[in-house]
């Protein structure tokens, strides 16, 4: 990834992070079709290591 895309990926990340969640349809809609795509694989990248983590600390209490 080059600087661009990681500065891309920054401006966007802090974007969403100013959206009002209640209204985040309405917000998702001002986002460019890309900007949604990556929007989407960073939280499938969160539910993965959500999922990891819990496997872990499951792992971990057995």
């Amino acid at each position: 990834m080059n600087n661009l895309d990681r500065e891309k990926l920054k401006n966007l990340q802090e974007k969403i992070n100013r959206m009002d969640p209640v209204d985040i349809a309405e917000n998702l809609e001002e986002l460019s079709k890309e900007d949604v795509a990556i929007w989407i694989k960073l939280l499938k990248k969160d539910l993965l290591a959500d999922a990891f983590l819990s496997c872990q600390e499951i792992r971990r209490l057995k």
